[in-house]
């Protein structure tokens, strides 16, 4: 992967192998090849095209609470998505299409304010989303429509963890551990 590694870990986010600082690619796994995500503290950006395409990925959580960006097409074309919680969560932006095509992503969870900055074009175009939880969104956004139908199916088996160094000027990794 260009901007991340994804690693293979257990359902409570512990790594089940260890990451080589030297060769941060040598226990890497494919994004596609996850079914649970899970986005690590150190974790700044999503990249662009992370998981897309994805035919295993169901769910995605975040540990860390401030993301500066989740990249165009990130998890576009995952018809097995179906659980993602932004509450109580600062994203800079979500990219164009990020969730484009997430048949079974129905709504979105926003139980507590988030912050969003700003929403990509299309970001959950042809989506299944029924409710979006927009309403607890503080931040520039455009308005979405209420009802967004289509989708695709994503790839992704087991749990996984991504990681990225060197560390960034603020002290986080541009893309660190993001677990599946």
């Amino acid at each position: 992967m260009a901007s991340g590694y994804v690693y293979a870990c257990d359902e409570r986010g512990d790594l089940t192998k260890p990451v080589d600082e030297n060769d941060p690619e040598r226990n890497a796994i494919s994004a596609r090849d996850v079914t649970n995500l899970i986005v690590d503290y150190h974790v700044a950006n999503i990249p662009k095209g992370l998981c897309e395409g994805s035919t295993s990925l169901t769910s995605v959580r975040f540990e860390n609470d401030r993301l500066d960006s989740i990249g165009d097409f990130a998890f576009a074309a995952c018809a097995k998505l179906s659980f993602i919680s932004f509450s109580d969560m600062h994203i800079g932006s979500i990219g164009a299409q990020a969730f484009a095509g997430c048949s079974s992503l129905t709504s979105l969870s926003i139980k507590k304010p988030a912050e969003i900055g700003a929403l990509g074009e299309g970001c959950f175009l042809k989506s299944g989303l029924e409710s979006t939880g927009l309403g607890n969104v503080k931040g520039r956004r455009p308005s979405l429509p209420t009802r967004t139908r289509g989708a695709k199916t994503c790839p992704i088996r087991g749990w996984a963890k991504t990681s990225r160094s060197p560390r960034s000027a603020t002290g986080r990794s541009p893309t660190a551990p993001i677990c599946t």
